[in-house]
């Protein structure tokens, strides 16, 4: 698995929901540097179909409600260009975004699994 050294309870329970025969949704959350995003990023290398990082909030802190939403799809959108989905009209909506990204899912090849990894998400 990897250069992931330790968290064998962690592995386990990724690998349990990850085979199951559902869709599943998890929210992973710890303390800032406990290296969530290295454990998700190494033990699903080679099965995500996406990966996407939200924008810092300091890059949006001096933004308006409005300008930061914008400024997130456009990232997120830029993501799913990167993953191979075509794009020709910014995202006006998360609603958009997500049937962008079930799109992608759908399109994305014959196996039977697929990761998605959003992190950072605000």
């Amino acid at each position: 698995m990897g250069m992931i050294v330790g968290r064998e309870k962690e592995k386990i329970e990724l690998e349990r929901l990850y085979q199951r025969n559902e869709p599943v949704f998890l929210a992973l959350y710890g303390r800032r540097g406990a290296g969530k995003t290295f454990l998700i990023n190494e033990f699903f290398k080679d099965r995500l179909i996406f990966k996407h990082t939200g924008v810092y909030s300091g890059k949006s802190k001096d933004l308006s409600a409005k300008e930061a939403r914008e400024l997130e799809l456009e990232y997120f959108a830029d993501s799913l260009r990167k993953h191979g989905q075509e794009i020709p009209v910014p995202l006006l909506s998360w609603r958009e975004a997500f049937n962008e990204l079930e799109r992608l899912i759908t399109n994305g090849g014959k196996e039977d699994r697929k990761a998605v990894f959003i992190d950072e998400m605000p």
